[in-house]
C-alpha cells in the first residue's frame, strides 16, 4: 500500500486523510472548489502568491503517480484501468467546472457578473485560473501514464499472438468482444442505461472491459430478453466489433447474464426471436457501428 503520509500538502491545501491508492488522488478533486480554495489559500499571502502553489502541489501529484505506477506495474491491466479511471475523474471535473465562450474560459461559479478566468483579474478570477492550470497539468500527466500502459499491454498481446499455437494451448479461450472504435463505448453505455436495457448497477469499468476483449468481474445484467440481446450482437458483429464468427454466442454468455442473474444459454441466443420493437436498440447499434466497415 502506498504511504500517503509522505505527501503532506498534496493538492490545493492538505494531504490525504486515507492512506489508500484508491482514495489519495480524490483529495485534490474535493479541493477544486472556488470558495473552499479561497478560504484555504486566503492565509497564504497576496493574491499573486496562490499561483506559486501550483508547482509544489503538482510535484507531489507526479511523485504519487510514479509511486503508484511502480507499485502496480507488475499488473499492467490493473494499473491501466486505475490511471484511466482517475483521468476520467479529472476530465469530468474540468468539464463540469469550466466552459469556453468567445475564445475565453469561464468557471461556472463566475456568472454574476459573467467574468472570464484570468491571471490578471481579481483574487477569485486568479483562483479559478490556478484550478484550471492544475487540472490541465494533472490531465496531461495522467494521459501519459494511460498511453504508456495501453501501449505496453498492446505490445504484450502482440507478443503472445506471435508465439504460435503451441503457446496458446494453456491460454483461456474465454474472452470478450473487441470494439473497433473505443470512443463509442461511453455513449453506448449511457444509452443502454437510460433505455433500461442493462441494469443501472452495471459499472462502466465492467462494460468497457467486455468490449476491450476481456471477461468482466461482474457480467453485464441484460434486462431485456435473449431475443434482443441476440439481435444486438448480430447487428454489431463484424461492423462495430471484430467478427466473432463461431465463438459469437460463447463470448456473449461469458459477458452477459439475464435480469435474474442467470447465465444465458447458447441455444437461447442462437435461436433468439427478434422482438417486434427494436427502434430504441437501433440507436445503440448505430453508436457502435458509426464510421465502421463491414468485415468480409
Amino acid at each position: 500500500m502506498i504511504d500517503g503520509s509522505k505527501y503532506t500538502g498534496f493538492g490545493l491545501g492538505f494531504g490525504p486523510h486515507v492512506n489508500s491508492v484508491y482514495r489519495y488522488y480524490e483529495s485534490v478533486l474535493e479541493m477544486l472548489d472556488l470558495e473552499l480554495c479561497d478560504e484555504i489559500l486566503g492565509s497564504k499571502g497576496s493574491r499573486n502568491t496562490c499561483r506559486s502553489l501550483i508547482n509544489p502541489y503538482f510535484a507531489s501529484f507526479q511523485e504519487w503517480c510514479r509511486d503508484v505506477y511502480e507499485e502496480m506495474k507488475a499488473d499492467q491491466d490493473k494499473a491501466f484501468y486505475l490511471f484511466r479511471d482517475i483521468l476520467i475523474r479529472y476530465q469530468l471535473s474540468k468539464k463540469n467546472s469550466f466552459y469556453e465562450k468567445d475564445d475565453k474560459i469561464f468557471h461556472i461559479l463566475l456568472t454574476r457578473p459573467t467574468r472570464p478566468i484570468s491571471n490578471e483579474g481579481d483574487r477569485i478570477q486568479q483562483m479559478a485560473f490556478v484550478i484550471y492550470e492544475y487540472l490541465n497539468l494533472a490531465i496531461n500527466c495522467l494521459e501519459d501514464y494511460v498511453t504508456r500502459l495501453k501501449s505496453t499491454i498492446h505490445e504484450a498481446e502482440q507478443n503472445t499472438k506471435e508465439t504460435g499455437p503451441s503457446s496458446l494451448k494453456n491460454k483461456s479461450k474465454l474472452h470478450g468482444f473487441n470494439v473497433k472504435n473505443q470512443d463509442c463505448l461511453r455513449d453506448a453505455y449511457n444509452q443502454l442505461i437510460n433505455l433500461e436495457i442493462i441494469s443501472k448497477d452495471v459499472s462502466y469499468f465492467d462494460f468497457e472491459k467486455v468490449f476491450l476483449g476481456h471477461i468482466p468481474e461482474n457480467k453485464i445484467t441484460w434486462l431485456k430478453g435473449p431475443g434482443l440481446l441476440s439481435y444486438f450482437i448480430k447487428k454489431i458483429n463484424g461492423i462495430g466489433i471484430r467478427n466473432q464468427k463461431k465463438t459469437i454466442w460463447k463470448t456473449t454468455i461469458s459477458c452477459f447474464k439475464d435480469k435474474d442473474g442467470i447465465d444465458f444459454e447458447v441455444q437461447q441466443l442462437r435461436h433468439g426471436k427478434v422482438p417486434k420493437e427494436t427502434d430504441e436498440m437501433q440507436m445503440v447499434i448505430g453508436t457502435f457501428n458509426q464510421d465502421s466497415f463491414q468485415e468480409e
